[in-house]
């Protein structure tokens, strides 16, 4: 994620899309739109965040010079418009004049950040746009104003920071709306999509499925929300920047286990220790200030608790400082510094790795190298990184050592350590590399007829030919490699095609049950009881005892004679295979010793093996207890 993005989305256009936009350039440390007319703060330490969609950036000391126009907007029709900061001069020089606002413009553009002699003013603010910054404060000077106010109603600019001896500018007022807590959110989720996508290779389907993104959004709208009202938490947008340009790391693990260092301080807890705090409504932190929400057996809520100190005992709901010590199961221990010898990660202080040498010998804690870095084997760089000539590189050639795929050159992969390019069919290959074949099997030649020696890609084998079912790609697409003759186990397999209702599909097999399978069928349709594909059947059709969810319409259940029925009542055979469906009536369970019948649901302490047996719907600990929830607080 570019810094461009990661400041647009921090600003917030005004426009309230909250996507990164492309016509970026240099602005001082940030990015601004090409071609807008607006200044380049010449200081380099000097931080001004743009809020506002086409907000200009603040002048800084400098040769005085005029602001350019703020450029349009996209919102509504022509929204967005501020102008250029005004520039004061270096010495006492003259001060610039601000640009003019664009057409119905966002909201005040930032200041101009004082001279030693001279201040800044600030821009003309334009319609319906986002807020503006003040300047900051130059050396023994007054900062420079914030922008005029906007037309939109909308949030407020923050005022300018102090500089040496001077005094910050005011803030601008405009329109559009602030960064709020939702659009943080939304922005991490992006970006942890793109953590699944380029780190783990998922794709967006798995990414919108994603139980922790779930979680998170259904934390952000509501639990998350309602602490941050209730003053529990604290949301500071200025610090989401440095979170969302971290998201995308392929060295570290998902970003929310652990939650990200730098992703700490934009949502953090606000309870002071001894508090009662609610360590579920926000994935980012469990509301304590200090400490760690402490819950007793689950107690909801939890008290806010001093961590243990080094040399103190951990364990259970006894918790160590992690940012300087970890738990070594009964006492916390500090940190291992670098150089130092280590059993994982978690023991290492920040930025270090817990690194076993490539010739062997005891792992210690290093500091993995960025691009361009000195290593000693791929584990001393950090991921994606490979080490090529004591160097971490992005990419290596063919042949070159590598140890993920994403290391190689287009259209290649690592197998065996190695970058190479799969072969086609009929082509020579390495039957001892992963992958040898691009969609085929590398099989020895004699395999296929020919002579010994050395082995090709061969090509999956034609609908109704024979095949061998011990290879990947053994048939085209479209069939499977399954048993010639139903009736004859261990017999010769040919390439067939799933099929419709009333194909054949139970098995014999030399252990003497049945095999089901469900390969033989099409899409939708089951393999049931009468040995038939069949789609889900209705009370009293046949149907699979192993896999009653499927095999029977929704509210009925597959019961041990193979039929489709409705739950049954007290002391009636059940079937306490079926996972979602109720083989029991209301207030019964399928309790099996010997003969699985229905009995009355278990009240809390009583004895069980499985939650299903509990009215609470919760076992633990072998005793039926009141299922616990999520301690997110008062909504």
């Amino acid at each position: 994620m570019t810094d461009a993005r990661v400041l647009a989305e921090t600003a917030r256009t005004a426009n309230g899309s909250g996507r990164a936009r492309s016509d970026w350039v240099v602005c001082g440390v940030l990015k601004t739109p090409k071609g807008s007319g607006w200044s380049v703060a010449a200081l380099g330490g000097l931080l001004l965040l743009v809020l506002g969609a086409g907000a200009g950036c603040g002048g800084s000391s400098g040769k005085a010079a005029d602001g350019g126009a703020g450029r349009d907007g996209q919102t509504g029709g022509k929204t967005g418009g501020n102008t250029g900061g005004a520039t004061g001069g270096n010495t006492g020089g003259t001060t610039g004049t601000g640009g003019s606002g664009g057409l119905s413009g966002g909201g005040g553009a930032a200041g101009g950040a004082a001279g030693n002699s001279a201040a800044g003013s600030g821009g003309t603010g334009g319609a319906a746009g986002a807020a503006g910054k003040g300047g900051a404060g130059g050396s023994s000077s007054t900062g420079g104003a914030g922008g005029a106010a906007g037309k939109g109603s909308g949030g407020i600019g923050s005022g300018g920071a102090a500089g040496f001896a001077g005094t910050g500018g005011s803030g601008g007022v405009g329109g559009g709306h602030p960064y709020a807590i939702n659009d943080f959110c939304q922005d991490f989720s992006a970006g942890a999509c793109e953590w699944l996508a380029q780190c783990r290779s998922m794709s967006a389907s798995t990414c919108s499925s994603n139980p922790r993104l779930a979680s998170l959004h259904d934390a952000c709208a509501g639990s998350m929300s309602a602490a941050l009202n209730a003053g529990r938490i604290v949301f500071d947008p200025t610090t989401a920047p440095a979170c969302l340009s971290s998201v995308v790391n392929c060295s570290l693990s998902f970003p929310l286990n652990p939650v990200r260092p730098s992703c700490q301080p934009v949502v953090r807890g606000n309870v002071p220790n001894g508090g009662a705090c609610y360590p579920s409504s926000s994935p980012f932190t469990d509301e304590c200030a200090k400490g760690y929400c402490r819950s007793s057996q689950g107690a909801c809520p939890g008290v806010c608790t001093a961590f243990r100190a080094v040399g103190e005992s951990c364990g259970g709901d006894l918790r160590c400082d992690t940012t300087t010590a970890y738990c070594d199961g009964t006492t916390c221990r500090a940190l291992v510094k670098a150089g130092m010898p280590c059993a994982s990660p978690a023991v290492c202080a920040a930025g270090l790795s817990c690194v076993t040498p490539t010739a062997g010998g005891a792992a210690t804690c290093v500091a993995l190298s960025a691009a361009d870095g000195l290593c000693q084997g791929h584990q001393y760089c950090r991921s994606p990184l490979a080490c090529l000539a004591s160097v971490c590189v992005e990419k290596v050639g063919l042949g070159q050592s590598c140890s993920l795929t994403s290391q190689c050159p287009a259209g290649a992969q690592c197998g065996n350590g190695v970058c190479f390019v799969p072969a086609s069919v009929g082509s020579v290959c390495d039957p001892s590399l992963s992958g040898a074949c691009e969609q085929s099997d590398c099989v020895p030649v004699s395999a296929d007829g020919g002579s010994a020696g050395e082995s090709r890609c061969a090509a999956p084998a034609a609908l109704n030919a024979p095949c061998n079912p011990d290879r990947r790609y053994a048939c085209a697409t479209g069939a499977q490699c399954l048993l010639a003759d139903l009736t004859a186990p261990g017999g010769a397999y040919k390439c067939t095609a799933s099929g419709g209702v009333g194909t054949p599909c139970r098995e014999a097999t030399t252990a003497g049950d049945p095999l089901f399978n469900y390969a033989r069928c099409s899409t939708g349709l089951s393999c049931v009881s009468d040995g038939t594909c069949r789609a889900a059947g209705a009370a009293g059709g046949p149907c699979d005892t192993r896999n009653s969810d499927a095999t029977c319409q929704a509210g009925l259940f597959c019961d041990p004679s193979g039929k489709c029925r409705a739950p049954v009542g007290l002391d009636q055979p059940c079937n306490n295979q079926v996972l979602t469906e109720r083989t029991c009536t209301s207030g019964l369970f399928c309790a099996c010793a010997g003969a699985c019948t229905c009995r009355p649901l278990l009240p809390d302490a009583s004895a069980c093996t499985t939650s299903a047996a509990c009215t609470s719907g919760y076992c633990t600990g072998s005793l039926c207890a009141k299922a616990p929830t999520a301690c997110t607080g008062p909504s």
